[in-house]
């Protein structure tokens, strides 16, 4: 979604400054934890970082930090001059990022920014997690006393059993999504001007999902991006996807890819785990 909306000409995409892997060069922000949740009382910590980045103001001492070698400078002159290049045509920023959920109402507030919410089905977000063997360390919710205190309260008493005893990837995923989506479900009710979009909404009509996703954000629906879309969803494709950040597939296999790759057993499983917050967005009939 975040690369599609940036096909527009007036947008300049910023990629998971919240992602604690990230080098520092985009954004000089240094999340303690995954999900790191900004709020009124530690804002201090990294409200420099983030005002910069929405400045465009490139942080040229980071990227040595994380990188000083050939390739480095290299990938350092070639993203200084595209945020210098942001900056004279006044494009705005687009902060694609996941991990920046739960600091979403802060980021609203202080950079006045019009916010899209992505909703996946449980059993598509796990199965992703299985395919690329990603576990989570639940500590990093638990690390984060306003995060708790504010959003995860509900969860405590899970989020803490699973951080004594990791158990599976299934187990881990599907208490992972009901917390991410239990925040969203949160969310459509706290702030009703945000825009929330299923992920398989879009795959199933991704030209129509997106132009009006266009238009809502006042974004120029360019026949470029119109191409742009087509391209990177396109039914021509056999495969959902061939690496871990391809962005041409073919979206109706990708929507339902994950029927495939999870057993029955774990597919009932993972809607044991997420029930009741699943239901307040998907059907009987999309399991």
């Amino acid at each position: 979604m975040g690369k599609t909306l940036a096909t527009a000409p007036q947008v300049f995409y910023v990629s998971e400054p919240f992602n604690p892997t990230q080098d520092h060069g985009v954004c000089g922000l240094r999340p303690p934890q995954w999900y790191f949740y900004v709020c009124e009382e530690n804002q201090a910590s990294c409200q420099r970082a983030l005002d910069d980045m929405i400045a465009l103001s490139y942080n040229v001492p980071g990227k040595l930090a994380d990188a000083p070698n050939l390739r480095g400078l290299f990938q350092l002159a070639f993203e200084l001059s595209g945020f210098a290049r942001a900056r004279i045509k006044r494009q705005r920023v687009l902060m694609k990022d996941p991990i920046a959920l739960f600091s979403a109402p802060w980021l609203a507030r202080r950079y006045d920014m019009n916010v899209v919410v992505m909703i996946r089905h449980p059993a598509a977000f796990v199965s992703s997690l299985k395919r690329y063997d990603l576990h989570f360390d639940f500590h990093n919710f638990l690390d984060q006393p306003y995060l708790m205190r504010d959003y995860l309260e509900p969860f405590a008493e899970e989020i803490e059993r699973r951080a004594k005893n990791r158990a599976g990837l299934i187990e881990q995923g599907a208490l992972l999504w009901k917390v991410i989506h239990g925040v969203i479900d949160r969310f459509r009710t706290d702030h009703p001007d945000w825009t929330f979009a299923r992920h398989e909404d879009l795959s199933r009509q991704p030209e129509w999902g997106y132009q009006r996703l266009f238009e809502a954000f006042d974004l120029e629906f360019t026949d470029e991006v119109r191409a742009w879309v087509r391209k990177s969803s396109s039914s021509e494709r056999t495969s959902e996807v061939v690496a871990y950040d391809e962005l041409v597939r073919n979206s109706v296999v990708n929507m339902v890819s994950w029927k495939q790759r999870l057993s029955p057993d774990e597919i009932v499983r993972i809607r044991e785990l997420v029930e009741p917050v699943s239901a307040r967005f998907y059907a009987d009939d999309e399991w």
